[in-house]
């Protein structure tokens, strides 16, 4: 499929997933895809479920070896933060949060460590928060 109607096809499911009170079951080999479109995720690997949770706690948490390996196709190593906040992710830092500081030359998979560590960590580059919805937001957008 050409990347428009895929793109096309994907925003019509989420839109049909969010007005009708179904569940949608979406096989796919596109792990991207599968980050975008999935409130929940089952990693299957020679017929034996091998986790199944939120992209979040996958990516934050693989279970096994296959499991990261699956879903780390290098990318994540050639993302820096810099990149990140100039897609626009992220808010301004307010005196309240809590945060762990990473700079501008940290990947996402520096961040996805953080994550991992403690989910509800926010991270702050230069003057921006960002969120571990923010990382599965922009992961999405990879490929």
């Amino acid at each position: 499929m050409d990347p428009l109607s895929k793109r096309q096809l994907q925003n019509l499911i989420l839109k049909l997933h969010h007005e009708l009170p179904t569940t949608f079951i979406f096989v796919t080999h596109d792990m991207q895809e599968a980050i975008k479109l999935a409130d929940r995720l089952a990693v299957i690997h020679d017929g034996t479920l091998q986790q199944f949770g939120t992209p979040n706690d996958i990516l934050a948490s693989p279970t096994n070896d296959f499991v990261r390996d699956f879903f780390d196709d290098g990318q994540s190593r050639k993302q820096f933060m810099k990149q990140v906040l100039a897609a626009g992710y992220g808010r301004p830092v307010q005196t309240a949060d809590e945060v762990t500081v990473l700079k501008d030359e940290n990947t996402i998979y520096d961040w996805a460590e953080v994550v991992a560590e403690t989910p509800e960590m926010l991270v702050q580059v230069n003057q921006q928060v960002l969120t571990g919805a923010d990382l599965i937001a922009y992961m999405s957008t990879l490929g």
